[in-house]
């Protein structure tokens, strides 16, 4: 007995009609997903993975139905003079054969050529199943050798960073983190005692803040049993292995899973930058998850990175409705010939270029929002452009708005880079209408220029009674002090226009005498930042607040330290702080009061707490206790080491 002949049998038939109805009624699906999809482009990637893994049920019930269908009414006997072909919709009777015959086609002539085919249509789908599921079960051993071999328990640092990570996420489950030397990437498996893996590679060569971002990721796979619908996705998926229409239906739902992940995972940490940064980094280094895994390959990583940078989801949805339209055409046989659309390179691949520069240049913006995409444009000479316009902050300090256009060679060659017209701008500038905005102006007039003023003593700020040409003036009376010998009088007008942008700056005794009803400051000592060691920092700052100089003791705190708020509020209301530093002697030194350890923790940042003492000059009040001239006071505060030097975090 030969293998067809031993399926040559009523099952076999029913099957094979089921898969001839399968073409169809899959694309269908295929077509009702795709236009669902394509009209959810702005939800929730959750959304859109639920639309997709249901599609993909739905692609594999219906077949199951119309073989339950066909084998009812093969067991139930026709209408006398009434022959149900199989050939026809389940449980619908075919159309007389007159009738056929007028529209051309021969619905049983039809059947006639199909039916022998059927035994050998079945025997195909059979031998198909079962070579991918061995393909399949192979995956899944690697993945159970992968759980099993080369691996050691995280270290004491690392599972507890995971630990504090899964509790963050709302993991409930206990989930172990294993260090491996056989996986080639992150990746989280298991269903009743899941792990995740995390490559020595990884480890070696992450920053501490990328790999815990990845671990969130993986976290979140577990969380949302992602490893058991892999899984149960692949079973269907081998049941369809036949049909187009199915594996993009498969993809779209890996593709979806990832982008809950990263939501999941940005949600936590709440940055999208340093998530992407960690994608590429963990790209770069190569290598893939199994199949079977949950962290398995499945979505473009510049598509995850358009998302995250918030540019949208991919511009694929849109031609889904078109291509599952072209599909059906072609099932039914009214579009023999028919090709699909040739997809133009996706912005996001731009996109990705320009965020690879980035992260290899510009080490002085320290953190970056995207603000605008523009479109992609191709000169001449076949290279395309993009204009990107972000929110940048240099050394954690200064905040701008940039737009840059960028050029490169069709195959991602770096070409060239050139500031918008207008750009770059001060986020927020200050306002010459007003007297504070004027001032800011001058302060970051001089910061950027008379490099040779070691210090400055401010005087009073006067307003010109005639403002020029709709410009706006100020004029700035104070005493400086030129590479910390000579002393000079200050006696400027300084002109900018209703923009912010500088005109001038001229003597004041071109343009007459002294400016009656003056706004006046408290002469504050300026001097230049002095922060290289911990000792310049606390001396710097205690100076400052001696001095009165509020803005110069607050430039050194972190911009994004615990205190950096509160002490400018502390200096400017509190008066038992502005008590203290008013008694502190001038010409006694400040020195550390204890030596002091640098510390290094395990993201690579350097700190230290010092404590530092002042003498008082006279007595003074603080709290209960009364200090009296002579007297010695501490004062702690926890440093931070930045590239710029040294800056206080807590105070």
């Amino acid at each position: 007995m030969s293998v067809m002949s031993a399926i040559d049998l009523p099952l076999a038939h029913r099957l094979g009609w089921a898969l001839v109805h399968s073409v169809w009624q899959v694309s269908l699906v295929f077509c009702l997903v795709g236009l669902l999809l394509s009209l959810m482009r702005k939800r929730s990637a959750n959304a859109r993975y639920a639309v997709a893994y249901a599609g993909l049920v739905l692609a594999c019930a219906v077949p199951v139905v119309t073989t339950v269908v066909l084998n009812a009414n093969e067991s139930s006997p026709a209408p006398a003079g009434m022959r149900v072909p199989a050939v026809a919709g389940a449980g619908l009777p075919a159309a007389p054969t007159a009738r056929a015959a007028d529209t051309g086609i021969s619905v049983e002539r039809l059947r006639e050529r199909i039916e022998p085919l059927l035994p050998g249509l079945s025997f195909c789908w059979l031998a198909g199943v079962f070579a991918l599921a061995i393909w399949n079960f192979g995956g899944w051993l690697q993945v159970r050798r992968l759980m099993r071999r080369g691996v050691n328990p995280a270290g004491v640092v690392w599972a507890a960073r995971f630990d504090e990570v899964r509790r963050r996420l709302g993991v409930r489950r206990a989930v172990r983190l294993l260090e491996s030397s056989l996986a080639a990437a992150p990746m989280a498996a298991g269903v009743l005692k899941p792990v995740v893996l995390l490559p020595v590679s990884v480890l070696t060569g992450l920053t501490p803040g990328q790999i815990e971002a990845v671990l969130a990721h993986e976290l979140m796979h577990i969380r949302r049993h992602d490893y058991l619908a892999n899984l149960v996705q692949t079973v269907l998926v081998t049941l369809l292995f036949y049909h187009p229409a199915a594996w993009w239906i498969s993809r779209l739902v890996r593709r979806e899973r990832e982008n809950c992940c990263d939501d999941g995972a940005i949600s936590a940490f709440g940055d999208g930058i340093g998530y992407a940064r960690a994608l590429v980094a963990l790209q770069e280094m190569g290598g893939a998850s199994p199949a079977l895994a949950a962290g398995s390959a499945g979505s473009s990583l510049f598509d995850r990175i358009r998302r995250i940078i918030g540019k949208g989801e991919p511009k694929a949805y849109s031609f889904a409705p078109a291509v599952a339209g072209i599909l059906l055409v072609v099932a039914i046989g009214l579009g023999a010939g028919a090709q699909l659309p040739v997809l133009k390179p996706d912005q996001a691949l731009i996109m990705g270029w320009v965020e690879n520069f980035f992260m290899h240049n510009y080490g002085d913006i320290t953190s970056r929002k995207s603000l605008e995409w523009g479109d992609i444009q191709r000169g001449e000479d076949g290279n395309v452009s993009v204009v990107y316009t972000y929110r940048g902050t240099i050394w954690d300090k200064e905040k701008q708005i940039f737009s840059k256009t960028f050029t490169f060679t069709p195959k991602g060659e770096f070409v060239g880079v050139e500031d918008v017209a207008g750009f770059p701008k001060k986020e927020n500038p200050p306002d010459p209408a007003t007297m504070e905005g004027l001032k800011a102006l001058v302060e970051d007039f001089f910061s950027k220029n008379y490099r040779d003023i070691t210090a400055r003593k401010t005087k009073g700020w006067f307003k010109p009674d005639d403002q020029k040409d709709g410009n706006y003036s100020i004029r700035y009376v104070g005493v400086a002090t030129i590479w910390d010998k000579e002393k000079k009088d200050l006696d400027l007008i300084f002109t900018f226009t209703p923009e912010g942008e500088f005109v001038s700056v001229e003597e004041a005794a071109k343009q007459g005498g002294a400016q009656e009803g003056a706004e006046k400051e408290t002469p504050a000592e300026v001097s230049v930042l002095q922060n290289s060691t911990p000792e310049e920092t606390v001396a710097g700052f205690t100076r400052a607040a001696m001095a009165g100089n509020v803005a110069l003791a607050q430039s050194y705190f972190l911009p994004d330290g615990e205190d950096y708020e509160d002490i400018r509020e502390a200096l400017e209301n509190s008066a038992k702080l502005k008590a203290l530093f008013a008694a502190i002697d001038p010409e006694a030194p400040i020195r550390m009061a204890y030596s002091y350890e640098i510390a290094t923790s395990t993201d690579g940042e350097e700190r230290t707490p010092v404590v530092w003492r002042v003498k008082l000059k006279r007595e003074v009040k603080l709290g209960r206790e009364t200090m009296k001239p002579g007297s010695e006071y501490e004062l702690d505060a926890t440093l931070k080491k930045t590239e710029n030097g040294w800056y206080i975090d807590n105070f």
